[in-house]
C-alpha cells in the first residue's frame, strides 16, 4: 500500500491535466518556464535524439501580434457556431474560439517544435518525430499541473503557421508539432472525466 501512496502526487498531476482556456494575468517566472522545459526534455524519443525545440512567447507584444495572427481563426469558428444548435460540439467549438481569442492573452505560449529526422525504412521519419514531440508536450503539460499551472494542448499554430513562423523567426524546415498556452487557471481545475478501465483493458488477448 506505501508503494501505491507514493505515486499519488504523480496519479493526481496527470489526471488533473485537463485543457485550461482561461488564466490570471499573474505571470509566470522564467524560472518556472524553464523547470517546465527540463520536465518536457526528460520525455523518451526514438534512439534518444531528443528532437526538440522549444519557443516561448512571454513578450506582451509578441503575444499580442500571435492573438491578432490568429483573429481569421476566430471569426470562422464563430461564424460556424452561429449555425449550430446548442449541444457538445458547438460547446467544443465554441471553447476553441474562446482560446483562439484569448491565447495573446495568456502569460506565456509555448510552441514544441523539431527539425526532421533521417530515418531508414521502413520508419516514418515524421511519425517519429511526432511521436517524440507530442511526448516532450505531454511531459510539459502534466509538469506545469504539478505546479499549479493550466495548460492547453492545441494545433492552432496551423491556422496562421506562416504568420506565426514570421513573428517568432521559426525556419521552414522546423516542424511545429503544438502550440501550449500556459498560465495561473482563472477558475478551480476538476478531474478528467474518462472511460472506465475495464472499458479499455484487455488482459493477454483482445
Amino acid at each position: 500500500m506505501g508503494d501505491e501512496a507514493n505515486g499519488d502526487a504523480a496519479f493526481d498531476a496527470i489526471e488533473r491535466a485537463l485543457a485550461v482556456r482561461s488564466y490570471t494575468d499573474r505571470t509566470v517566472p522564467p524560472r518556472v518556464v524553464e523547470r517546465l522545459i527540463r520536465a518536457a526534455c526528460a520525455a523518451p524519443s526514438p534512439r534518444n535524439l531528443q528532437p526538440w525545440e522549444f519557443v516561448v512567447a512571454s513578450d506582451e507584444e509578441v503575444r499580442t501580434r500571435l492573438g491578432e495572427a490568429f483573429a481569421p481563426r476566430v471569426a470562422q469558428l464563430e461564424a460556424t457556431i452561429a449555425d449550430m444548435v446548442d449541444g457538445p460540439e458547438r460547446r467544443l467549438f465554441a471553447a476553441g474560439a474562446r482560446l483562439a481569442r484569448s491565447i495573446g492573452e495568456a502569460p506565456v505560449v509555448v510552441f514544441v517544435c523539431g527539425r526532421p529526422l533521417d530515418m531508414p525504412p521502413p520508419h516514418d521519419p515524421d511519425e517519429v518525430l511526432l511521436s517524440a514531440l507530442f511526448s516532450a508536450a505531454q511531459n510539459l503539460r502534466i509538469a506545469a499541473r504539478a505546479m499549479g499551472l493550466g495548460s492547453a494542448f492545441t494545433n492552432l499554430h496551423v491556422h496562421a503557421e506562416a504568420r506565426v513562423r514570421e513573428i517568432l523567426g521559426i525556419p521552414n524546415e522546423v516542424r511545429i508539432a503544438a502550440t501550449i498556452p500556459l498560465g495561473w487557471p482563472a477558475r478551480p481545475q476538476g478531474r478528467a472525466r474518462r472511460r472506465p478501465v475495464e472499458d479499455v483493458l484487455h488482459w493477454d488477448t483482445w
